[in-house]
This record gives structure tokens, sequence and C-alpha cells, in this order.
């Protein structure tokens, strides 16, 4: 699959020691499956595909065994139960999003309260929207003010830290032409006690 989702993530993937071989991986907002396609090209090794709606996935990502399609799942209300068979190889979990008409900040407060849930270690890829999280600052769905823009990166990222997440870098997609300029954060929420300092949670087993 070639699609603009997944040219979005090999740019994160190329700016970021992301490394998701062997890893079960929380995709949100799966829709066509973009993101997903990159994620089992990269060696995952369970992918939870969670999506608001129905049948949408590519039936190419779909079909593969290590792929679960969560359809008609709304990410505010995620909990274990969605992963009853999981045992979440090493405590942890990578998670990607890429969501629309939600703010990030919403996906964050039900994440963290998932983590809280299974006491799971996370690092994962959240692409933020300006368009979503400021839309009455847009003109015809484009948000043209820069200073409007790094406010929003800037209050996500600081909002993320209020939850005990990390921010680890984050990175600007090239956008299309007339499109939003859209950005990735690169965050990671280790669990109290579970590793020592420095570990990286993605490399321990």
């Amino acid at each position: 699959m070639n699609s603009r989702g997944k040219r979005k993530l090999e740019q994160a993937f190329a700016a970021f020691p992301v490394n998701v071989e062997g890893d079960t991986v929380i995709d949100i907002g799966s829709s066509h499956g973009g993101f997903a396609s990159l994620l089992l090209e990269k060696g995952a090794r369970r992918l939870y595909c969670i999506d608001v709606a129905y049948g949408i996935l590519d039936y190419s990502i779909r079909r593969d065994v290590r792929v679960a399609a969560l359809d008609r799942r709304n990410v505010r209300e995620i909990s274990a139960s969605w992963f009853e068979d999981e045992t979440f190889p090493g405590g942890r979990v990578f998670v990607t999003c890429d969501v629309s008409f939600m703010s990030i900040r919403t996906v964050l407060a039900a994440l963290a309260r998932f983590l809280d849930e299974t006491h799971l270690s996370m690092r994962g890829l959240f692409l933020i929207k300006p368009q979503f999280e400021d839309s009455k600052s847009t003109e015809k769905g484009i948000l043209k003010d820069e200073s409007i823009r790094m406010r929003i990166l800037e209050q996500s990222a600081g909002y993320a830290e209020t939850l005990g997440f990390q921010v680890l870098g984050r990175k600007d997609i090239e956008p299309e032409k007339g499109k939003n300029i859209e950005t990735f954060l690169f965050l990671s929420r280790i669990k109290a006690g579970s590793y020592a300092p420095g570990q990286d949670p993605q490399t321990q087993a």
C-alpha cells in the first residue's frame, strides 16, 4: 500500500530512533491502513487497528494474521477488555495515532487511563492536526497563522506531560500543496519501577 498516511509515518520513522520489530502495536485511527501497512513492513509482532468506522481497513491488511481489526471502537473508551488475549511481551506497547475531528488531548487522556489500568509502558508517534485542534482559526479548513500552530504544539506537548508522558521529539510533516502542516509528537510513558533509569522500554526483554 502506498498512501499519504504511510508516507507521513515514514517521515517520522526516518526522524526518530523507532523500532517496532517484535512489538505489540496499537494503531489509533487506522482508517484504510496507511500506518498499519508500514508497521507490518517494519516487523510488528501484533497490530491492533482501532477505528470508529466499520469495514474500511484495506483487505490486504485485515487478512494478515498479525492484525486484529477493532472496528466501531471509539478510543475514548479504550480498555484492557479490548485486548484480553494479548500478553504484551515485555510489559510494553507501541502506539501510533492519526485521528480527525478529535483533539489529540482526548486521545492522550484516554490512553493514559488505559496505561494505568494495564500497567504498561509505552512509546508512540502521535500526529497533531492543527485544523482539528483550533478549527475556529482556520480559513476553509487551513490554519495559516504560524504562531497559532506553534501554540497548539506547545500546549499539546505540555498537556501530554501533565499526564505522565515524556516528549522525546517532534517532527513537522512536509505538507502537500494547500494542506495543513501536521506534526508528529514522539512520546513515551514508562511505568514507575518497570525500568532502571536510562533503559529504553522498547529494547528491554
